[in-house]
């Protein structure tokens, strides 16, 4: 009888930590947030959330790395965040961000666990005119430069002889260069409008 008791209580026992176990998950899975994003501008980061209607929580952490995986807080956004009856929007901006370097937040938010991660591309151009990443280049990289109007560019690549190896037109602040199908060696590029006076020229290395 005392054997049949015991083994009742240990299986109760049992079935209650499986219990809370399961509602602790949920409520660490479970999203409050009906949007997470990060906007680069100026070189600072300008982040932003909504949390839906019907949720609270407190203190909120903003946390960042650049390597995905070694997070830290930078900022707390204190106090009580949501309402039960409206969805409300709350802002951060990351003054100090990290330079040339891909930034990765993520908000603590308690009880119910991370957000998911956001990415923004950081990049200060150099006095060149232009910023390599990376540098050298193996498979592919990119070269950032000033284009805040959106104006059409011609593009050429150019090989160290000279001989033209790419060119074509674009109205972003950035060349992606397929590097892999380049010969290890020392390219160059040229910018231009398409009345053809020169804006930017420039090199970067290949190295396979």
């Amino acid at each position: 009888m005392n054997r049949t008791i015991f083994k009742f209580w240990n299986i109760l026992a049992v079935c209650v930590v499986s219990i809370v176990f399961q509602v602790t998950t949920f409520a660490q899975n479970q999203s409050i947030l009906g949007k997470f994003s990060a906007l680069e501008s100026g070189g600072k980061i300008y982040l932003s959330w909504l949390v839906l209607a019907g949720n609270s929580c407190n203190d909120v952490e903003i946390h960042r790395t650049t390597d995905t995986l070694h997070f830290e807080r930078i900022a707390t956004n204190p106090g009580v965040c949501g309402s039960l009856s409206q969805a409300l929007s709350y802002d951060f901006t990351d003054e100090h961000p990290v330079q040339n370097a891909t930034n990765y937040y993520r908000l603590n938010l308690g009880v119910y666990g991370y957000s998911a991660v956001v990415a923004v591309d950081v990049i200060r151009i150099d006095p060149s005119g232009y910023q390599l990443r990376p540098n050298p280049m193996q498979q592919e990289g990119l070269i950032y430069f000033d284009n805040d109007n959106q104006e059409l560019l011609q593009v050429t690549i150019l090989s160290v002889s000279g001989q033209v190896t790419e060119t074509f037109t674009t109205q972003t602040d950035r060349i992606h260069v397929d590097s892999s199908s380049l010969p290890g060696g020392l390219y160059s590029f040229t910018i231009s409008n398409m009345q053809g006076a020169l804006k930017l020229r420039g090199m970067f290395m290949v190295q396979h």
